[in-house]
């Protein structure tokens, strides 16, 4: 039955989109002719042949019904009506054959009904063409945001393995595109530099702002060690070009590793969400930081160190995890996602790690996404 009515509905979206209904296109058009006059003979018949059905707006019935098939070629269904109806009425009046002039009641009744059939067929019609209008606009939209989306997902790579650094990230966007984003390449000599952000707002604008966020971020980040500097830079350019403008601002986490010597230098711009896994220790939090990208500048963004071990493991994630809401409105906080890291086994892929995390952020809210999502996890391996 779904499969029989989603048909059906494509089969009337198809014809209702037709700019040229006349022109034959399948051969269900004929029969949808036909069934439009059969309608107009059958007001016709009853009309005139019955008393009780003298009174009543027959006609109404297939000119909705041309209208609605045929759009603007409907014109014709209602001259064809208006006349059908002056003519009954008249010869109702004057008896079969009779012609004698219709009198001024006739006359006077087949205009309104020419005024209200008038009205009638062109509501119709313009509504269709409306919905047409705004159906096409929606269709193109719909292939723009398909292109915007296979081109944000062409930005973003899942998984990063190279000596002793591995990394896997999700995202998914609440929208077909959205604002959250990871990037990670590798830097010099046996260093790695990943960043995690999340820029105001979803849709089209925001997934704009986080390709030119990751453009900058790229370039940049091949010129300079000290995340600091690269958070100032951006932050300079982002707020030349927001210019305060809607209170717009982006949060980001940027991060440079050395391989050789295990030491995490990072960057915390907005960004809280994150700990760090020390095999069997309690998570350690990541929650200082530093005022959003965007938001003040000029601003010394301070660059943070910490040293890590083969074995370690760093797990950032966006507001969409932490402030994720149940049915009920409770947030899921940064504090659950420790508890959720507190039960994982050092065994735990750095990929299992990030689906049953995301996973347990949907069951907490009922299987839908309140936010984008960002996940990401970083793992500094042992030695080969």
């Amino acid at each position: 039955m779904p499969g029989t009515l989603t048909n059906i509905d494509s089969q009337i979206e198809r014809l209702l989109l037709q700019r040229e209904p006349w022109t034959p296109r399948s051969p269900q058009e004929p029969l949808l002719a036909l069934g439009v006059v059969i309608l107009m003979v059958l007001a016709l018949v009853l009309k005139y042949s019955s008393d009780a059905w003298a009174s009543v707006d027959l006609f109404v019935f297939p000119v909705v019904t041309g209208c609605f098939l045929f759009r603007r070629q409907g014109v014709l269904i209602v001259v064809t009506a208006l006349v059908l109806d002056f003519v009954t009425s008249w010869q109702a009046e004057v008896g079969l054959g009779g012609l004698t002039p219709p009198s001024s009641r006739v006359l006077v009744e087949s205009l309104l009904q020419s005024i209200e059939l008038g009205l009638i067929g062109t509501f119709v019609v313009v509504t269709l063409d409306k919905w047409a209008d705004l159906r096409l606009i929606k269709r193109r939209t719909d292939d723009d945001l398909d292109l915007a989306k296979a081109l944000q997902s062409s930005l973003i790579n899942q998984s990063y393995a190279l000596g002793q650094v591995a990394i896997e990230g999700s995202i998914h966007q609440c929208d077909s595109v959205g604002g959250d984003f990871f990037y990670f390449r590798p830097f010099e000599k046996k260093m790695v530099t990943f960043c995690l952000g999340d820029v105001m707002g979803k849709g089209i604008s925001a997934s704009l702002m986080m390709s030119m966020v990751m453009s900058f971020v790229y370039e940049w980040g091949k010129r300079s060690t000290d995340p600091s500097e690269v958070t100032a830079r951006l932050n300079r350019r982002v707020s030349r070009l927001w210019d305060g403008k809607k209170g717009w601002f982006l949060t980001i986490f940027y991060a440079i590793f050395d391989e050789e010597t295990g030491l995490l230098k990072y960057c915390a711009a907005g960004q809280q969400g994150g700990y760090i896994l020390r095999g069997s220790q309690l998570p350690e939090a990541l929650n200082e930081c530093d005022p959003p990208v965007g938001v003040v500048e000029p601003y010394d963004f301070e660059c943070k160190e910490v040293q890590l071990h083969p074995g370690d493991r760093v797990v950032l994630f966006t507001d969409g995890v932490s402030e994720a809401r149940s049915p009920d409105g409770e947030l899921f906080s940064s504090e659950r996602v420790g508890e959720f890291l507190l039960g994982i086994s050092s065994s735990t892929s750095g990929r299992d790690l990030v689906e049953r995390l995301e996973q347990e952020v949907l069951e907490f809210t009922g299987g839908i996404y309140t936010d984008d999502m960002g996940i990401l996890h970083f793992e500094y391996l042992q030695p080969s």
